[in-house]
Parts: C-alpha cells; structure tokens; sequence
C-alpha cells in the first residue's frame, strides 16, 4: 500500500522531472536548426544531427498571427520564420510562439535563413530582410513572379522565376551581402519548388528536362529529358541526382554527366521532392502513397496508402519520416519499414512541407496557424493544460490534488502499457 510519503514523493518527483526536461530543452535549443526548404541546399529534406519528437506527441504551442501559408517554416536560434500568401512574413519565438516581428513582405516562399538575414522569394522580387526586426536590407526586382523558395550556399541566393504564359523561366545567382546579380540563365522554368546546389552545380527541373548548370557562371553542364518536373525539386547527395516527375515517375540521374541510373513509377504523380537519407528515397504521391525507394537500384522497399492528398514534401529524422498531408495533418512513419507511428491532425491543410529540430516538428496549415508539437502527455500535466491549473490545483486542493492526479495518470499508463491500448492515434 502506498503512504502518504509516497504519494508526496512521487507527485514531487513528477514535477522536478517536468521541470528539469524543460531545462533541458533550452539548453539544447540553439544546437539544431532548418535554416531552408528541405534543410539544406541539396534539399535532401535529411538532418541526421537533429532529433525529432517521440511519441506521444502534443502541441507545444500555435500561433495564427499570419495568412494563408503554403511553404514550410524555417528555424535558427529559436526563432521559427514564416512567409504567408497574404503578403506578410514573420518571426516566432520557439519557446512560446510569441510573435518577435511581422512584416508586410511578398512570401510565397519558404524562407531561407543565413547570418542574419532571412532571404524571401515571391510576386516579383527577392528580398533580404533581418532576422532581428524583418527590416529591409536589400531587394532584387524580376518583370516575372518567383514561384520557387530561394535556395543558399555559400555566399550566393539561387532562385528561379517562372511565366506561365510561356511555361518558361529564368535561374537567378545573387549576391548574399548585397543582392547583386551575379548570373541568370534564361529558358528554365521551375514552378513550385527549389533548385538543389550541389559542389560544382546547380540543378532545375523543368516541365520536360533536368538540368545541371556551372555554379560559377550558369554554363550548362548537361540536360536529361525525364518528362514534367517543374513542382519536385530535385535532391542531391553524393553523386546521384533524384527528382520525381508529374507522370509519377521517379528518376535516379548521375550528377557528372546526367545519364540515367534508373527509374521506377511510384504512383500517378509526384507533386512533391524526394527525401534522402543515403540508403533510401522517400516519396510522398498526390493521390495519398507513401513510398520508399532504394536509393542504389530503384527497388520498392515498402509503400503505405493513406487518406488524403498529399503536397508537401517528406522530410527525414532519427529513423522517422514526416509527411505533410491536406487532411491527415502531420504522418509520422518508421523509415525501415513504413509502419505509422502516430499521425496529428491539425483540423486544416498543410501544403508546404515541415521542419524539425530540437525534439519539435513545426507545421503551418493553409490558413496561416504555426504549430510546434513535441514529444508530450497529449493529456496535458496532470491532465491539465497548463501551468496555471497546476497552480489553481495546488492552491486549492494542496498536495492530495497533486497526487490524485499524479497517481491517475501513473495507473493509466501502466494500464496502457499491460494491455496494449492506447488513448490516441499515436503509436
């Protein structure tokens, strides 16, 4: 029989730990970062130094301060960055959500994060803005809309521009400290995606080529015809280039010279870039397929169907894949073998794709809410959702209400655990 020691030790206890993970996590939380569309300039949608939330997952915090987003969140140095459709980009504190700073700013894009600017692509310019207040620092101005995120390496912004009465377009290589051109090459129309800048190359697909282009001067290297490529930004790693196509079909292509690996039909069209984490392609389909690809041979390592549309890209960590879905929410799959770990539904749809870092995913759906969910009780402390019912509890019930709620939730877990059930859609 327990006492009331035990009791009063064990609802203690529970607090300290609460506390110390808190602690902890803002110790961690500048280690980490997603500083661009997929991560990283070879838009891999793959950080295998970040760590992604365990099950069970809750909502950390959401903010709806901004509209209509359609492109992933960015994060660095706890602060999550947003660009809206609404003409308005903003910056939110990681630790709460709490608005640093809104700006009225064209962002049909996913922002990418370097120093201390923030580089914003949309309507027809591309601008560079601080990362302290969203002030202006520098804006380079295209006749044409930019539909694709910008895309940092080194000292250079690569985007694209695209016209849809031609269906054609032109590359952009800018100065990072100044917004200088400093190349463009013309006849290259990307539409809804990123390009992927690998050590010597910058590489576009458009709607019949993929083409790898001299990151020194924009020379054409090579071209591939694959078929509609303008939405799936190609990925980069090694010496293999993967890019999926509007006929859905999935393409293995050679960085050197362009030549063809292998090619494999996934699904009956891929809106979305392929995700890479060296062994495997994940693919996410717009009609609801998930799909794993060896990355060496094209060989299908395991696929799952789920409901919904799906239109952002997949991203990849700690043996998790994240899919982003129009009305599912977030999906959460083993990398090995496809088995769902939990999904969380955000009751609206998520177009863009996702970001992860420091044990918290961050979403934003289609009407402008950014969520930031982390391994949690889904239940809240106690049961309780936030610090202030743990205060009004202890204040009015004293430590018995504590350790009824403490020992509740002990109990219900340990039910869980012997019977195998759980409370949620989480597993």
């Amino acid at each position: 029989m327990i006492g009331r020691r035990e009791v009063m030790s064990i609802a203690v206890g529970t607090i300290d730990y609460n506390f110390e993970n808190k602690e902890d996590k803002s110790q961690t939380s500048t280690a980490e970062s997603w500083p661009q569309f997929c991560s990283d300039p070879q838009n891999t949608g793959y950080a295998p130094e970040n760590t992604a939330p365990k099950s069970p997952i809750d909502k950390r915090w959401s903010n709806d301060e901004i509209n209509l987003v359609r492109r992933a969140p960015s994060v660095v140095k706890d602060v999550v960055f947003v660009a809206g459709n609404s003409e308005e980009a903003c910056a939110f504190s990681d630790e709460d959500g709490a608005e640093r700073w809104c700006t009225m700013a064209e962002g049909w894009s996913t922002p990418a994060v370097t120093g201390e600017k923030v580089i914003l692509a949309a309507g027809g310019e591309v601008c560079a803005r601080s990362t302290h207040d969203g002030s202006e620092i520098w804006c380079f101005e295209s006749d044409f809309g930019f539909s694709s995120s910008a895309t940092v390496s080194d000292e250079t912004v690569y985007v694209g521009r695209y016209d849809k009465e031609t269906e054609s377009g032109t590359i952009y290589a800018l100065s990072i400290k100044d917004g200088s051109l400093r190349w463009s090459v013309d006849g290259i129309g990307i539409k809804d995606s990123a390009l992927a800048v690998g050590t010597d190359a910058v590489y576009a697909g458009d709607k019949q080529y993929v083409y790898a282009l001299s990151r020194t001067d924009g020379t054409e290297l090579w071209r591939t015809e694959v078929g509609d490529a303008r939405q799936s930004a190609p990925a980069v790693t090694n010496d293999s280039l993967y890019i999926g196509t509007q006929e859905g079909r999935l393409y293995a292509l050679s960085t050197v010279d362009g030549t063809e690996r292998w090619s494999v039909d996934v699904c009956k069209a891929i809106n979305t870039s392929p995700a890479v984490d060296g062994s495997k392609v994940y693919v996410s389909g717009w009609l609801g397929r998930v799909a794993a690809i060896s990355a060496v041979d094209g060989e299908l390592q395991w696929s799952q169907e789920v409901d919904g549309t799906l239109f952002g890209s997949p991203i990849v960590v700690d043996s998790t894949l994240f899919v982003p879905s129009i009305e599912s929410g977030v999906l959460a799959f083993e990398t090995a073998d496809g088995t769902e770990r939990w999904q969380f539904k955000t009751g609206e749809p998520i177009i863009g794709s996702l970001a992860v870092a420091n044990g918290t995913l961050y979403a934003a759906d289609e009407t402008g809410t950014v969520y930031a969910l982390s391994h949690g009780d889904p239940d809240g402390f106690f049961g309780l959702s936030s610090t202030d019912d743990l205060l009004r509890i202890g204040v009015g019930g004293g430590i018995a209400g504590l350790a009824i709620g403490t020992m509740y939730k002990l109990f219900k877990r340990a039910f869980e655990a012997n019977t195998g059930t759980d409370s949620g859609k989480q597993h």
